[in-house]
């Protein structure tokens, strides 16, 4: 995280001096920055996931129930990554109607934990 961090620290360093004199090279600088940020995110969800399916063999869950929360650990990722990205950019109207996107798709997704729960709490209710 701290290497992150530094990197981060160090783009807006670099990118600060390019906004007074050519703006687009700041902007492009940024996006740059973003993505490889981005990289090392990436690198450590794959850490992540290697882990999680150590602890299932220790206590087994249905599989569908992990791979819907780790889509929807990426889709949050990526909603939030590309919205502040077009905020960057100037162009906050996009990085809304992205949020909206994110926040349907996520509704979806979770559809069929919700329905999993109801009848479970249905089970519970009737006995």
């Amino acid at each position: 995280m701290l290497k992150i961090a530094l990197l981060g620290i160090v783009i807006v360093l670099l990118a600060l001096p390019f906004q007074f004199i050519k703006a687009e090279y700041s902007l492009y600088l940024g996006f740059v920055g973003c993505l490889i940020i981005f990289y090392f995110v990436v690198e450590k969800l794959k850490v992540l996931t290697g882990m999680v399916t150590i602890v299932e063999q220790y206590f087994p869950m249905d599989n569908g129930y992990l791979s819907i929360l780790l889509k929807m650990i990426g889709i949050t990722y990526i909603t939030e990554f590309s919205m502040d990205l077009c905020k960057d950019a100037g162009y906050s109207a996009v990085a809304n109607q992205i949020g909206i996107a994110g926040k349907v798709t996520l509704l979806g997704l979770s559809i069929p934990v919700l329905t999993s729960l109801l009848a479970c709490v249905s089970e519970f209710w009737t006995k």
